[in-house]
C-alpha cells in the first residue's frame, strides 16, 4: 500500500518530536527545519512487526526464542495496523500487496479512486467512486484510454495510407498542380505585361513629348494673330506673338498650338490619367480641342488647339455657341469646368466659339491664379477658399461672361471702376440682401431680348440652388434664336425626326421586351423548362430514361362540398394559391407536373 501525503507528514513530525526524548536527546543536532524520510513508516513498521514476532516466539521459549530465526520469521504472519496504514503478512513472511489507485483530479490535486487487496481467495477491489468518465477519465474529457491500439501492438493491422497506396497517381497529380500553378503564374505575368502596354498606350494619347513641340521661330509659317474682332485681317507671324510666364506657341506635327504652362509638377496618378483621356475624347464644335499635356520639358504644359480670332474678352459674339460647350463639359465625365473665364472663351477662324482650359484639376488647384480672374468665381468658392468649381458655380461664371458680351466691358468694368479688384471680391463675398452683381443698364439691354437679362439675373443668383441648370439655359437660348437658314431648319426637322423614331423604337422593343416574358411564363408553365428552352432554340427534345420515377398524386378531399360553401371567387382564389403552392415546391425541386382534375 502506497504512502499517503498525510501519513508521512504525522508520522515525519512524530519522529522528530522523538529525536529529542528518551533515549536520544538529540535537541542541538536535530533542528526543527528537517524532514523524516519519505520511507521511515516503512522501516518503523519492519521494527514494529519484528517486536511483535519477538515476543511470540519469547513467549513459547524465553531461553532460545530470540535466538530462533525460523520461529522469529514464521510468528510475523498476521495482520496489523502498522504506521503506515494496513499491512498483512503471509505464513512465509512475505507482505501481502495492498494497493491504491491513485491519480488527479480536474485541479490538479492527487485523488484517491479505488483500494485493491490481495487474499488467497482472490483480490478484493473497493472504489470511491460513482463514475469514473467524471473521476478517473475527468482530466480526459471523460474518456478512458483504448485498450489495445489502433494498429495493434505491433503497428501491422491498420490498412495503408492513402499515401502509400497512391504514392505515384499523388506524385502525378502533385506534378500537373504544380504544371498547372505555373501556367497560371505565367499567363497572370502576360496579362499584367498586356496591362501595362495597354496603360502605356492609352497614356500616349495624351502625353506630348517636348521633342515634338516646334517654336514659330523654327518654323517661319505666317498665321493670323490672336487679335481683336476689329483687326481680324491683320496677318502676323509667330515669330510675333510674345511668350508670357503662362503661354507659349508651338507647332505640334505642323499644327498651330498654345501651351498653358504649370509651376507645380505633381505626380500623375491613375484618376488623373483617366481625366486627361477624358479632356482628349471630348468632342465638340464649341469645345476647344485638348492637344495633351507634356510632362517631359522643363515644366508642365498643357497643349490647346490655336485659336486665331482671339478670345470672349476681345469680340462678344456667339452667345449660343458658348452655352453649347460649356453643355458639353457638364455632360462629359470632366463634370464642370471650375475656371470658367471671358479668357477661356476662343474663337477659331471658322468663327466658332470654343471654351478651352477645362479640366486638369489636379494641376490648376496647385496654380497661383491671378487675383483678376476671381471676378468670375461664383460668392460662396470665393467665401470657401477652394476655388475648385461646381456646375452651379460655372452657370454664375456664364451670367458674368454673357453681362460682358451685353454691356461690351470687362467684368464689374473693373478697368474703369474706381474700386479695386481686390475691393470688389470682397463686396462680393460679403452677405448682403442685394448683393454686387456687373450693372447692366437699359441702354445696353437695347436691342438684347428681355428674358436673357432675367436669364442673366437668375444664373448669378446669391443662392446657388436658385440658379437653373446648364439644359434649362440651354432651352431657354432656343427659344429666344428663332431664326436660322434652310439647313438649320432641315437639321432640326432631321433631329426631331430621329429622336420620334428613338422613342418608338424603344417604346416597340419595350413591348416585345414585356410580350416574350409572358410567352416564357406561358410556356414554363406548360412545359419543362428543359424542354421549353431546347424548342426556343429549335433543338429537338431527346426522350430520357430514368431507373426509378416517383410519382405524386393529389386531390382536394371533398372539394366538392367545399365549393359549395365558397362563393366563385373564393373557389378561384382557392385554386389559385394551391396551384402556385405546388409550382413553387415544383421549381425547388426541377420536377415536372402533370394535371389531372375534373376539367383537365
Amino acid at each position: 500500500m502506497g504512502l499517503s501525503n498525510a501519513t508521512i507528514s504525522t508520522f515525519g513530525g512524530e519522529v522528530l518530536s522523538r529525536m529529542k526524548e528518551y533515549p536520544f536527546y538529540c535537541t542541538t543536532e536535530c533542528k526543527d527545519n528537517v524532514e523524516a524520510a519519505m520511507r521511515s513508516p516503512n522501516l518503523a513498521d519492519a521494527m514494529y512487526i519484528y517486536a511483535i514476532a519477538l515476543n511470540r516466539t519469547l513467549s513459547k521459549d524465553p531461553v532460545n526464542g530470540h535466538r530462533d530465526g525460523r520461529a522469529i520469521a514464521a510468528a510475523t504472519s498476521g495482520s496489523y495496523n502498522a504506521y503506515s496504514g494496513y499491512v498483512k503478512v503471509g505464513k512465509d513472511g512475505s507482505q501481502q500487496s495492498f494497493f491504491m489507485l491513485l491519480g488527479m483530479d480536474i485541479n490538479g490535486d492527487p485523488q484517491t479512486f479505488a483500494y485493491i487487496a490481495f487474499n488467497g481467495s482472490g483480490t478484493i477491489w473497493k472504489s470511491t467512486y460513482s463514475d469514473e468518465a467524471s473521476s478517473i477519465w475527468a482530466v480526459r474529457n471523460g474518456v478512458r484510454p483504448v485498450s489495445k491500439p489502433k494498429c495493434g501492438f505491433s503497428g501491422n493491422e491498420c490498412q495503408p495510407s492513402f499515401m502509400e497506396t497512391y504514392f505515384v497517381y499523388t506524385l502525378i497529380g502533385l506534378i500537373v498542380i504544380v504544371l498547372l500553378i505555373i501556367f497560371v503564374l505565367v499567363a497572370i505575368a502576360f496579362l499584367i505585361r498586356h496591362k501595362r502596354k495597354e496603360q502605356q498606350r492609352l497614356d500616349r494619347l495624351w502625353q506630348v513629348n517636348f521633342d515634338s513641340l516646334v517654336r514659330p521661330s523654327d518654323k517661319g509659317t505666317r498665321v493670323k494673330s490672336m487679335r481683336s474682332l476689329q483687326s481680324v485681317s491683320t496677318e502676323i507671324t509667330l515669330e510675333n506673338l510674345v511668350e508670357t510666364k503662362t503661354l507659349a506657341f508651338y507647332y505640334l506635327f505642323g499644327e498651330k498650338v498654345v501651351a498653358r504652362k504649370y509651376v507645380s509638377r505633381p505626380p500623375i496618378e491613375k484618376n488623373h490619367a483617366a481625366e486627361l483621356r477624358s479632356m482628349c475624347r471630348i468632342n465638340s464644335d464649341n469645345v476647344n480641342r485638348f492637344m495633351g499635356l507634356c510632362i517631359n520639358g522643363p515644366q508642365y504644359m498643357s497643349i490647346w488647339k490655336f485659336c486665331s480670332r482671339g478670345s470672349l474678352q476681345a469680340g462678344f459674339f456667339f452667345l449660343l455657341e458658348f452655352q453649347f460647350g460649356l453643355h458639353a463639359i457638364h455632360t462629359s465625365s470632366i463634370g464642370y469646368h471650375g475656371y470658367l473665364t471671358s479668357s477661356a472663351c476662343l474663337v477659331d477662324e471658322r468663327w466658332l466659339v470654343k471654351i478651352s482650359n477645362f479640366g486638369l484639376k489636379f494641376l490648376n488647384r496647385m496654380e497661383p491664379k491671378p487675383q483678376y480672374t476671381l471676378l468670375w468665381v461664383a460668392p460662396e468658392h470665393l467665401r470657401a477658399d477652394d476655388n475648385i468649381g461646381s456646375k452651379k458655380g460655372d452657370v454664375y461664371s456664364f451670367a458674368i461672361i454673357c453681362s460682358e458680351i451685353i454691356t461690351k466691358k470687362s467684368a464689374f468694368d473693373a478697368n474703369k471702376n474706381d474700386g479695386t479688384v481686390e475691393e470688389i471680391l470682397h463686396n462680393i463675398k460679403r452677405t448682403s440682401s442685394i448683393p454686387l452683381r456687373p450693372t447692366i443698364t437699359a441702354a445696353d439691354s437695347n436691342g438684347t431680348h428681355p428674358a436673357l437679362v432675367h436669364l442673366i439675373h437668375d444664373c448669378w443668383s446669391e443662392d446657388p440652388d436658385f440658379r437653373p441648370q446648364i439644359d434649362t439655359v440651354k432651352n431657354v437660348l432656343k427659344s429666344m434664336h428663332r431664326g436660322g437658314n434652310l439647313m438649320d431648319h432641315v437639321f432640326n426637322l432631321l433631329e426631331q425626326y430621329a429622336s420620334s423614331l428613338e422613342n418608338e423604337v424603344e417604346e416597340r422593343t419595350k413591348e416585345l421586351v414585356e410580350e416574350k416574358k409572358k410567352s416564357d411564363v406561358l410556356l414554363y408553365r406548360m412545359l419543362p423548362k428543359l424542354v421549353a428552352d431546347r424548342l426556343k432554340l429549335g433543338q429537338s427534345v431527346e426522350p430520357e430514361s430514368f431507373e426509378s420515377v416517383t410519382v405524386f398524386f393529389s386531390d382536394v378531399v371533398k372539394f366538392t362540398v367545399l365549393a359549395s360553401k365558397c362563393t366563385p371567387l373564393q373557389v378561384v382564389s382557392l385554386l389559385n394559391d394551391l396551384y402556385t403552392t405546388f409550382d413553387s415546391i415544383i421549381d425547388e425541386h426541377h420536377v415536372y407536373k402533370v394535371i389531372k382534375d375534373s376539367i383537365h
